[in-house]
């Protein structure tokens, strides 16, 4: 690998970038997937992308959370939104957790003596109940529990492509903005100038 000397007139910053640019070895496409798939934007904190990492994960982690708040924690729930739970489950670490919370939550109210099995059916029945009060006068569904359930699915389906960016960026850690994974320049794309 060879590495270019930062030219004379270059600021002491772009040295110590380019520096840490050109540092910075490729990683497992595949380890970066997979933690970005548990937590979202850390396969790019895996690769050395600690700016990007910090950015997705507050975006994705930021928009389940405002659905979660305003559905009333209603919006991941795998027994009753059986299609949304697919799209949310591309942020898996947040979805499976908030499920994770919700089974152990129903286990204490439903057995609070702690012993025996819960049945899916004892959950559905529970659940029936809790998601009534999502639901308004006359049987309308809650506005902002759809609100909700709309984050976070589409938090869920957007972390896929964070999961895609992460392992390239893992291959491809020298690769600046504006170029392409081979390393070429990507030239933006000009209007034609208008001849007179």
């Amino acid at each position: 690998m060879t590495t270019e000397k930062p030219q004379e007139n270059t600021s002491a910053a772009d040295k110590k970038t380019l520096a840490a640019v050109t540092l910075r070895k490729p990683r497992s496409a595949a380890l970066a997937a997979i933690l970005s798939w548990l937590v979202p934007g850390l396969g790019h904190v895996y690769a050395g992308d600690f700016r990007r990492g910090a950015l997705f994960f507050a975006l994705i982690a930021g928009a389940i959370a405002v659905g979660l708040i305003i559905s009333g924690g209603l919006a991941i729930d795998i027994v009753f939104h059986d299609i949304a739970i697919y799209g949310q489950l591309g942020a898996g670490g947040p979805t499976l957790g908030t499920a994770a919370l919700k089974y152990m939550r129903d286990k204490r109210t439903l057995k609070p003596e702690g012993r025996g099995k819960l049945s899916f059916s004892d959950i559905k029945n529970h659940r029936e109940e809790t998601l009534k009060s999502a639901y308004g006068k006359r049987g309308h569904i809650n506005p902002w529990h759809e609100l909700g359930l709309l984050l976070t699915t589409i938090a869920g389906l957007l972390n896929l492509l964070v999961i895609l960016d992460a392992a390239e960026t893992a291959v491809t850690p020298n690769r600046r903005d504006g170029e392409s994974p081979q390393g070429n320049t990507v030239e933006p794309v000009r209007k034609p100038e208008d001849t007179k």
